[in-house]
C-alpha cells in the first residue's frame, strides 16, 4: 500500500461520529473538583471532630458558638461537594450517550444511547446500567472492557464510603449524649478521610477509562 494511502473504508468510520473527547475532558475536571470537595470535607468533618473533644473534656475550650460554626463550615463543604458532584453527573450522562451513539454509527446493534444515559439517574440503575452499556460500546468497537470494570467498582466503594459519612453525619444530629455525640463524629471523621483516598483513586481509574473509551470508541475525536 503507497505511503500516505488512506482506504476509503477507514475514513468512512469517522463520518458522522461525534466528538466525545473535549466533554470527557470536563467530566474529568469535575470529578477532580469533586475528589477536592472531599478532602475540604473530610478536613472540615476532622477539625469539628476536634472542637467536639475539646467541649467533652472542658467546656472552657470549646463554646457553643465555636461549635456551631464548625458545624456551619460541614455544612457549606457540603454544598460545594454536592454542587460539583451534580456538574459531574451532568457532564457524566452527556459523555456517555455520545459514546453510545458513536458506537451505534460503528455498527454496535446492542447498545441503547438513550439507556445509557438514562441509566446514570434512574434509582439503582446507576450502578449497572450504564456501564453495561458503555462495556458492549467497547466491546462492539474492538475494545478491552477492563477499564470499564474498574471504573464502575471504585466508582461504587466511593458511593458506598459516601453514604456511610452521611450516616455518621444523621447519628451525629440524633445524638443525646456526649459520648454518642464523640462516637458518631469519630465515625465520620474516618469515613470522610477514606472516602477522600477512594475519591482520588476514582478519578485517576475513571480518567484512564474515559481516554480509553473516547480512544476505542469515539476514535480519539
Amino acid at each position: 500500500m503507497p505511503a500516505g494511502y488512506t482506504s476509503y473504508a477507514d475514513a468512512s468510520i469517522d463520518v458522522g461520529l461525534r466528538p466525545s473527547r473535549v466533554v470527557g475532558k470536563v467530566v474529568i475536571g469535575f470529578a477532580w473538583a469533586a475528589t477536592a470537595g472531599f478532602a475540604a470535607l473530610a478536613l472540615a468533618i476532622t477539625i469539628r471532630k476536634g472542637r467536639y473533644d475539646e467541649f467533652i473534656a472542658d467546656q472552657s475550650l470549646a463554646t457553643l458558638d465555636a461549635l456551631a460554626s464548625a458545624d456551619d463550615i460541614v455544612r457549606a463543604c457540603s454544598i460545594l461537594l454536592i454542587i460539583a458532584a451534580i456538574a459531574q453527573a451532568i457532564g457524566v450522562v452527556l459523555w456517555t450517550k455520545r459514546v453510545a451513539d458513536n458506537a451505534v454509527r460503528r455498527g454496535a446493534s446492542n447498545v441503547r444511547p438513550k439507556l445509557a444515559a438514562a441509566g446514570w439517574v434512574i434509582p439503582f440503575a446507576s450502578i449497572w446500567v450504564p456501564w453495561v452499556q458503555l462495556r458492549r460500546s467497547l466491546t462492539a468497537t474492538g475494545g478491552s472492557t477492563k477499564v470499564v470494570s474498574r471504573w464502575q467498582a471504585v466508582t461504587i466503594a466511593t458511593g458506598v464510603l459516601s453514604q456511610l459519612v452521611l450516616r455518621a453525619g444523621t447519628d451525629i444530629d440524633n445524638a443525646t449524649t456526649l459520648s454518642e455525640l464523640s462516637d458518631a463524629a469519630g465515625r465520620q471523621q474516618v469515613f470522610a478521610v477514606v472516602m477522600a483516598i477512594a475519591g482520588v483513586l476514582s478519578v485517576v481509574v475513571a480518567t484512564r477509562a474515559i481516554r480509553e473509551v473516547n480512544r476505542v470508541v469515539s476514535r480519539g475525536r
